[in-house]
């Protein structure tokens, strides 16, 4: 969900401002409070106030000087005012001036009383004005800022206003902020339950909450109902206890889309089996040197593939039990390999030939025990083969993508047809390197040509791709056969101005014959390397901003997605459909991601790039204007009639995760598949609640060519890819963050 910035509600309107100039030439005199003048500062209504509201005091003399608090938490002093008080309890300030001062009041001022609100500078205090505190006191924030005009009114998968030229549509879902609900629960949502009339209309109301960004603003979503008036200035109201926001505020509605066929369920109850590394079932495995308190005491793997007829899971970080949603800064880079070999009964230990789980601790490797600091493995200057975001499948290698920004980085490759098997030193070489060798440290996933070289994609905000011949690797990987070449850097900013963009990849993908594209992930960029050119010539790449899809003289765009919400993706796999149609697939994930505020992305997309007539490929230009992309936001597949037929649940979640409140449960998706036998593409759940697969011979906007099926709750949300046997349709999804593996069968 977007949110819309702090200052949008925090200025007063044009009137104020002129009364502000007037009053600069005051003469330091004591603040008055103007009678009747404390009132919500949404829309300027009351009388009366709620508790943990915004509220704007008017009079004069309030403020030597006009002053704006720019951080949190908000202070109680601020520009010359010492203080504002409702009873003797401070509130927090928002702004001050000589006459408007916009305030928070305390939350703990009693409901239904009546208490005194004095204003406190340098000149002296203000005489005592009575305010009625009201359970509620509703007012929702404007664009203008004068409590009446267009409202501050948020299309929930786009972050637009519901405004002329992007109204809300019928059926969709619409975030009201407001403030003056009143108290709310240990879970920050309102104890009141308020009503919100579209036109007069009552819509469905999703939830009710406390904003967790922003002081005193409350988040109020709805679905707007069948029925509702459409047009560029329908009211928009809300009422809580018997009070009603006023009128004169709007938002713009039009009709519903049409209605989506419905997609297909896939249910999976009964088809997930479990493995937990640490316990006895599989003896000896490191749990990790920092088994405290509050670091998770299991290995955590990311990524994943299946190689040579077994699941690798590549050793990541083992993250503190604090961390919401799993930072790389937050982690405890770890270098356990693990691999489970299926036999006739996968995870069935007791079967008459039971399947093989094998480990190795890379750091116990002769090369390199000892050497890794045992406060923080991976890190502290030195050589560690710990910290792995991904892996690279070329024949019977599995080259390790090192993903942390702060440790050199060593690259491994692990031999899975070696005698010994992976579980024994003799299947892993390593090369390690300084950033002379290699160049800026850190790479998110990587891909492999077919033929000779292995790319490495950088990650954050990096744009070192790094290049390895895999034909010198016959006794172990080669510390021979490297470059790298960052496109960002070395090419000219005016000669190539978009491979300035050429960094921060959570992506890559290889279309089989001539193009690597990578994906960056928090731009709307998209990068496509020729593997015919020169690796560092800029002329072999070619950069595309993908948010100026559907513009005069660019590729065009069909489908409910829209360009500027193509950004945030967390993987790109190539697709064919039945018509011999190759494809490339978005996979949308997060467009920002902290431990305090995740924003989930829904949209994804996907564009021809290439074609077979007669058994010859020619490539398709993605970039032309003769090029149709389609967008899709999978958020919108909550409203077909198949999400409540099949009881799928909320389409939002709750206030028990807190970083996702209020967000699509079926958005947040990492890395993808291609099932080779069905066609179909998956898509695998990050921080989704549900696994998606798409049939590439239907439209991206067709739901019914569209499957979905819910994670497995075990592992919780947080699964990030995991290794695909295309051949058995078994995924195993990975988590640095779950005690337990899984194995999904038929997707």
């Amino acid at each position: 969900m977007k949110h819309y910035p702090l200052s949008v509600f925090r200025y007063p309107s044009a009137v104020v401002l002129l009364a502000l100039a007037l009053d600069s030439f005051a003469v330091a005199q004591t603040p008055v409070a103007r009678v009747g003048g404390i009132v919500n500062t949404a829309d300027y209504s009351g009388p009366g106030v709620a508790p943990g509201s915004d509220v704007s005091i008017f009079g004069a003399n309030l403020a030597g000087q006009t002053a704006t608090a720019n951080s949190l938490p908000l202070p109680t002093t601020l520009g010359g005012v010492t203080s504002v008080t409702f009873n003797g309890v401070p509130a927090a300030l928002f702004f001050v001036s000589p006459s408007q001062i916009n305030v928070q009041v305390p939350f703990n001022e009693p409901a239904l009383a009546t208490v005194n609100v004095v204003v406190t500078n340098g000149a002296g205090s203000s005489a005592p004005q009575p305010v009625q505190i009201l359970t509620a006191r509703p007012g929702i924030f404007t664009v203008g800022a004068a409590g009446s005009g267009q409202a501050i009114a948020t299309d929930n998968s786009t972050g637009a206003l519901a405004a002329p030229g992007h109204p809300i549509q019928i059926g969709s879902y619409l975030v009201v902020w407001c403030t003056g609900l009143g108290a709310v629960d240990a879970a920050m949502n309102t104890l009141a339950t308020p009503a919100v009339l579209i036109g007069g209309v009552q819509a469905s109301l999703i939830y009710s909450v406390l904003s967790p960004q922003y002081a005193g603003e409350y988040q109020v979503a709805v679905q707007v109902a069948p029925g509702t008036p459409t047009g560029n200035s329908v009211p928009l109201q809300i009422q809580v206890n018997g009070i009603t926001t006023r009128t004169g505020i709007t938002i713009a509605v039009a009709p519903g889309p049409v209605t989506m066929p419905p997609f297909n369920y896939l249910d999976l109850s009964g088809s997930f089996i479990h493995f937990t590394p640490g316990t006895t079932t599989l003896p000896g495995i490191p749990t990790h040197a920092f088994s405290a308190a509050n670091v998770r005491p299991q290995v955590g793997y990311q990524g994943g593939d299946f190689v040579n007829g077994m699941a690798i899971y590549p050793p990541w970080q083992v993250q503190p039990v604090s961390s919401a949603g799993g930072t790389i800064s937050s982690g405890v880079p770890q270098g356990v390999v693990l691999a489970y070999i299926p036999a006739n009964d996968p995870f069935d230990s007791n079967s008459a030939n039971p399947p093989q789980w094998v480990w190795y601790d890379m750091q116990s490797n002769p090369a390199y025990s000892g050497a890794c600091p045992s406060a923080n493995p991976g890190r502290g200057g030195v050589y560690c083969p710990a910290g792995y975001n991904s892996g690279i499948v070329a024949g019977n290698s599995y080259y390790l993508v090192p993903a942390d920004v702060n440790q050199f980085p060593v690259f491994v490759r692990i031999d899975t047809a070696a005698a010994e098997g992976i579980g024994s030193a003799a299947a892993y070489s390593f090369v390690s390197g300084t950033r002379s060798t290699f160049g800026t440290p850190g790479w998110a996933t990587g891909i492999y040509d077919g033929r000779q070289y292995i790319y490495y994609a950088p990650t954050v905000t990096n744009g070192n791709i790094v290049r390895h011949d895999t034909t010198q690797d016959s006794n172990g990987i080669s510390a021979t056969g490297w470059a790298h070449f960052d496109p960002s850097a070395g090419c000219s900013p005016i000669a190539y101005p978009l491979l300035q963009h050429a960094k921060g990849y959570l992506s890559s993908t290889w279309d089989g014959h001539r193009y690597i594209y990578f994906v960056t992930n928090q731009d709307t960029f998209l990068i496509r390397y020729d593997t015919s050119g020169d690796f560092n010539s800029c002329a072999s790449y070619t950069g595309f901003d993908m948010s100026l899809l559907g513009l005069a003289n660019q590729p065009g765009l069909t489908g409910n997605g829209l360009a500027r919400n193509l950004h945030g993706f967390g993987g790109a796999v190539v697709g064919m459909s039945g018509d011999a149609k190759q494809y490339l697939y978005l996979i949308p994930w997060t467009a920002s991601r902290s431990n305090e505020s995740i924003v989930l992305s829904s949209t994804c997309a996907r564009v021809q790039v290439g074609a077979y007539s007669n058994g010859v490929w020619s490539a398709t230009d993605l970039t032309s204007p003769t090029a149709m992309w389609e967008a899709f936001d999978l958020s919108s597949l909550a409203a077909n009639t198949a999400w409540a037929g099949n009881n799928l649940g909320p389409a939002f979640y709750g206030s028990s995760l807190q970083s996702l409140q209020g967000q699509s449960v079926i958005a947040g998706f990492q890395l993808g598949w291609v099932n080779l036998y069905s066609g179909y593409v998956g898509f695998g759940a990050g921080d989704a609640q549900f696994w998606v697969l798409h049939n590439p011979a239907g439209a991206l906007n067709d739901a019914s060519s569209w499957t979905v099926a819910p994670v497995d709750k075990t592992m919780g949300n947080q699964n990030y890819g995991g290794p695909y046997d295309a051949v058995h349709q078994q995924f195993y999804p990975s988590s640095p963050f779950a005690t337990v593996l899984v194995q999904v069968t038929g997707l």
